[in-house]
């Protein structure tokens, strides 16, 4: 039930690969026994239960604008989550966060069709909410595909990417150079990487299991709606092999 990025290594299962990401993410920002820490966008509160049950956090916040998720997140996530159905801009927090994890969301914090300087103002506005949010020294980390540069000539990268983005519409992915512009005299960046062959692998390992289950996918959501899947997940599995979409892990600190 996780949809982001895997971070992998050698002889990994999905699930190891998955929790193995987590787990980055929570050492990165510090949070391991912290008192408390927001996951802006839980998903199904898999972030929120590995925080709680494996890294001895007090009190796990997380948001989520899906009714689904949030029911399923507040069944699985355990006694010290707390799950709220919310916008990230509708979030008033009662005390400051000692860390901030975002794993999957920030392609969703700018609006579709925008200008450039609209999309950094918009990513600028996130960052701002997140250092309001958290103590001084506390730390954000965030995980985002991001555009890239092709690396085997246009025409692939750009029919690739136009598949990638059509079934993906609700999608503004942003440049790594939004991100530092946005973020500039706000918070500091600390550490970087470009994890865009784990994405490759993420998406590959989707699509195999997919196609292994094919059947039963074709029972729930029809074949046409299989079919486009394995189109987007094969197209993603180009665009990050060619470098054209990045998969950025970065760590601010307020």
């Amino acid at each position: 039930m996780t949809y982001s990025c895997a971070l992998w290594a050698d002889g990994d299962s999905l699930r190891q690969a998955q929790l193995r990401k987590i787990d980055h993410h929570v050492a990165q920002a510090a949070a391991g026994s912290a008192g408390r820490v927001l996951d802006l966008g839980c998903g199904w509160g898999g972030t929120l239960r590995r925080l709680t049950a494996a890294h001895g956090v007090r009190h796990a916040v997380g948001l989520t604008r899906s009714p689904q998720q949030a029911a399923r997140a507040r069944a699985r996530a355990g006694p010290r989550c707390e799950v709220r159905l919310e916008d990230w801009t509708a979030h008033r927090p009662d005390a400051p966060y000692d860390a901030i994890l975002c794993i999957g969301a920030f392609e969703h914090v700018a609006g579709l069709r925008l200008s450039r300087d609209e999309k950094v103002a918009g990513y600028r506005a996130f960052f701002s909410r997140c250092r309001s949010w958290l103590r001084p020294g506390g730390l954000l980390t965030l995980q985002t595909i991001a555009l890239g540069y092709p690396a085997d000539g246009p025409g692939e990268a750009r029919d690739a990417l136009r598949m990638a983005l059509t079934l993906l519409p609700g999608s503004q992915l942003p440049t790594l150079a939004e991100i530092h512009e946005a973020s500039a005299d706000l918070l500091t960046c600390v550490r970087m990487r470009n994890d865009h062959d784990d994405y490759a692998r993420t998406c590959q390992c989707w699509l195999q299991r997919l196609l292994a289950a094919r059947d039963r996918a074709v029972a729930l959501a029809g074949d046409a709606t299989v079919t486009e899947y394995e189109q987007y997940l094969r197209a993603s599995v180009r665009l990050f092999e060619l470098g054209c979409m990045s998969l950025l892990r970065l760590t601010f600190r307020r």
